[in-house]
């Protein structure tokens, strides 16, 4: 192998073994899927929690002045 990839990493290792025979665009598309996820993991579930109690506070400030909520039930 032609890869510096360390010996504890063997996803990554299956990874790049796999994407010698992909072509650059999917290459270039399963690393854009890898940074989101990561992304998604570190900043957007963390805080999901947040994200809810101010869902459900716009939607009390919604039902109190009669503003049709855009979202459906919950």
């Amino acid at each position: 192998m032609g890869e510096n990839l360390l010996p504890c990493n063997a996803a990554a290792r299956l990874q790049a073994l796999g994407s010698r025979d992909m072509s650059p665009l999917a290459q270039l598309d399963r690393l854009l899927d890898n940074i989101l996820r990561e992304l998604t993991l570190r900043f957007v579930v963390p805080r999901l929690s947040e994200f809810d109690a101010v869902w459900d506070i716009a939607n009390r400030i919604c039902d109190r002045y009669k503003i049709q909520s855009i979202s459906g039930p919950r």
